[in-house]
């Protein structure tokens, strides 16, 4: 039977919206700049590393 570990101490509350590994590492706020969140850049993102922004009006825009 495996062996159940238990962290060492409590994590601390970072009241945060989720609890994920970036809120948990040891700059939180990295969050900030992370986050899509938090502080979402879609349309930027999109035409980066696609080449375009998402159409919505024709073709596979309603699925990228």
């Amino acid at each position: 039977m495996a062996q159940v570990i238990h962290p060492i101490t409590e994590a601390p509350d970072r009241t945060l919206c989720t609890d994920c590994g970036i809120s948990r590492s040891s700059d939180p706020k990295r969050c900030g700049r992370a986050c899509q969140f938090i502080d979402p850049q879609y349309e930027s993102l999109e035409q980066e590393i696609h080449g375009q922004s998402r159409t919505l009006n024709h073709g596979d825009g309603l699925f990228f």
